[in-house]
């Protein structure tokens, strides 16, 4: 008899991981030496893939202030783990953190673009921060500042 082997691995913290299962049921190959496999426990293969995407999205988290990153794996571990709090935490952290940084840049160009007077695009970029953060004052008065201005040029 020849040896059957896997195409890929994956080895993560001590564990194997197949990435393309053999055509035979993983008990079929046990105590059996000429096929190259070795029975995993699949509690230990979950853990082992939920803790490298925990590891992946708090480094993208604390050193590249990836938050976008950091979602999709923080996600992806919520999947295999979903009793556990922490990335469920995390989740909404990070969905918290994209909204504030996306609402910092649209308030940023808005301001550009109104002391360029280029109140048009002004407008849209407050009216983007205000559906973002309906309850924050500062867009929705620039927005009615910017409005009384283009009433004002068209008189």
């Amino acid at each position: 008899m020849g040896q059957e082997t896997i195409d890929s691995i994956s080895v993560i913290d001590g564990v194997i991981i197949p990435e393309h299962k053999p055509t035979k049921s993983i008990s079929c190959y046990e105590g059996h030496p000429d096929i190259v496999w070795n029975k995993f426990d699949s509690t230990k293969v979950k853990n082992a893939i939920y803790q490298r995407f925990i590891f992946e999205a708090d480094s993208a988290c604390a050193l590249a202030k990836n938050y976008s990153f950091a979602l999709v794996k923080y996600e992806l571990a919520h999947e295999y783990m979903p009793g556990n709090l922490y990335p469920k935490h995390q989740i909404e952290k990070m969905k918290n953190l994209i909204n504030n940084e996306t609402y910092s840049s649209f308030i940023s160009a808005a301001n550009t673009c109104y002391l360029n007077q280029e109140y048009d695009k002004a407008l849209n970029f407050f009216n983007e921060a205000i559906i973002l953060f309906p309850d924050k004052d500062l867009p929705e008065n620039y927005a009615k500042t910017i409005e009384k201005v283009q009433q004002s040029k068209g008189d």
